[in-house]
């Protein structure tokens, strides 16, 4: 093996946001702005195969170490779910608190 591109890197990207439907898509967007505008490098997942084990998978194959979960229950309650890819913990918090946590949280 000549190993001309040495280890595999880590993803560079803190959180990916996956939703449940579509119609979640504009607020994935928002949530990814505003945490961008904490230095947080955010995906919302855009593959073709909008399942949640499709979109989970996709986390765990890049290493992202945060998924930020937007469900049915999550936005009728006004929260969001976050699960720490690495240690499998998981919480749900109000959507306008997302910020502030994910501000200080490290991967």
């Amino acid at each position: 093996e000549l190993k001309l591109f040495g280890e595999p890197q880590r993803s560079v990207v803190d959180a990916v946001i996956i939703y449940m439907d579509a119609e979640f898509i504009p607020d994935a967007l928002k949530i990814a702005t505003e945490l961008r505008e904490v230095g947080k490098k955010v995906l919302v997942y855009t593959g073709s195969d909008t399942s949640f084990n499709a979109q989970l998978a996709r986390a765990v194959r890049e290493e992202i170490p945060w998924v930020i979960i937007l469900g049915e229950r999550e936005m009728s309650q006004g929260q969001v779910t976050y699960k720490n890819m690495r240690t499998g913990v998981q919480g749900g918090v109000p959507r306008d608190a997302l910020k502030l946590l994910f501000r200080d949280l490290q991967p």
